[in-house]
């Protein structure tokens, strides 16, 4: 299914070279790859890879509605849109977990699920309001926790022939238009790290710092009148509202930020399925020239922003890559380092495939983000991944 080219897979891309399967016995498969990639096992851990051949059967090519699992918790009930209820697997064949039951609650607003916390009414709540930081923290029976997330946070460019955006010094002028540490300051309440001196965050394979595009709204103004925009101009702006934290609120500082550099943005709010739909179409097909997006990646390591944001293959609708930006010398580096395994030789390709993006800015680089969740203080043991993956395997709780 995921070669399938009738199966749209837009991360397709991300499993890497695979040149065919061989069926060796009941539990084996030898997968055989046309050239070396070493994120291969990686990306086997990171995807739902293995499915119930009975259920592949009767869904066919249409989405998976029955719920078919290998873990060590097994599927009782599931409300759409209220809840779905676990329980321990006892003839799991690793360890068993301590907790019995899991009741996950789906409360879409986060006023409800800080509500939920604060009440006792749940152990563990994610995506809380960053305005109650301190009210999870300052509480003794509760516990917040902040981990980084494999997430980075930005503004892409819709780069079409004849934009302001398509010149890059135009691009530029709008990074230095914005003040990330206000921003992170007064509307993320510091649930974030800024994008200052690179996109890749710091602990990531591949990190190298550049020269920071720091806040300095004069110089942005003489690169606009430089450009031929020594008035500004007007662009369209999309975003989503509760997706990321506090997103509509960062969308407005910037449309802000950009209005005193003479740079009139006009705003479109929309919600995640409709904002998602307006991403993933063609670049000719897009009316509006630049977006609020946050890019994720399952394993810390520049090559999965490098090739899925700004490899050219990777451009809408074939991949996830908004902002149609295309450099050829960006393409061959991350061509290079995609088969590289040695991991000292690959940052090198990602330092030089990076600095030619940081100086074509076809992002505003705003920040990584920092999750948000709070637990009752009794449970212990649950460990997160990617910032944002919370497991309970291990997890129990004291009294």
């Amino acid at each position: 299914r995921w070669f399938d080219p009738t199966v749209r897979v837009p991360v397709r891309a991300h499993l890497g070279p695979v040149n065919r399967t061989e069926v060796v016995d009941t539990y084996t498969v030898r997968v055989y790859l046309s050239q070396p990639y070493p994120f291969f096992l990686d990306m086997l851990a990171s995807y739902p890879m293995i499915t119930s051949l009975p259920i592949l059967q009767k869904f066919k090519n249409n989405t998976i509605t029955e719920v078919v699992g290998t873990g060590p918790y097994k599927f009782v009930s599931w409300e759409k849109g209220k809840k779905i209820v676990l329980e321990r697997f006892d003839d799991y064949w690793g360890q068993k977990p301590y907790i019995k039951r899991i009741e996950w609650f789906i409360m879409p607003e986060a006023s409800t699920r800080l509500a939920a916390l604060l009440a006792g009414d749940v152990d563990f709540a994610y995506n809380l309001p960053a305005t109650d930081l301190d009210r999870v923290a300052g509480n003794p029976n509760l516990v917040a926790l902040t981990p980084t997330m494999n997430r980075v946070i930005y503004v892409f460019f819709v780069i079409k022939p004849n934009s302001p955006l398509a010149d890059p010094r135009v691009r530029q002028a709008l990074n230095y238009a914005i003040d990330r540490e206000a921003i992170i300051k007064s509307i993320l309440y510091g649930l974030a790290i800024p994008a200052n001196d690179s996109f890749i965050p710091p602990h990531y394979l591949g990190y190298s710092p550049m020269e920071p595009y720091k806040y300095d709204p004069e110089k942005a103004k003489k690169l606009l009148a430089e450009a031929g925009y020594p008035n500004g101009f007007k662009m369209i702006m999309i975003h989503p509202t509760g997706r990321y934290l506090q997103d509509k609120q960062v969308a407005e500082a910037i449309q802000a930020y950009l209005a005193n550099i003479g740079v009139q943005v006009e705003l479109r709010t929309m919600d995640w399925p409709s904002y998602v739909a307006t991403l993933t179409k063609p670049c000719s097909d897009k009316d509006y020239d630049a977006g609020l997006l946050g890019w994720g990646t399952a394993i810390p390591d520049a090559y999965f922003i490098l090739f899925g944001q700004f490899h050219s293959s990777q451009i809408t609708p074939k991949g996830l890559a908004p902002g149609c930006y295309n450099n050829s010398e960006v393409d061959k580096y991350i061509d290079l380092a995609r088969k590289e395994l040695d991991p000292a030789k690959r940052a090198e390709y990602y330092k030089l495939a990076a600095q030619i993006i940081w100086r074509d800015a076809p992002w505003i680089f705003l920040y990584t983000q920092k999750n948000f969740a709070g637990k009752t203080a009794s449970l212990k043991g649950e460990f997160v991944l990617n910032g944002e993956d919370f497991y309970f395997m291990r997890a129990y709780f004291t009294k």
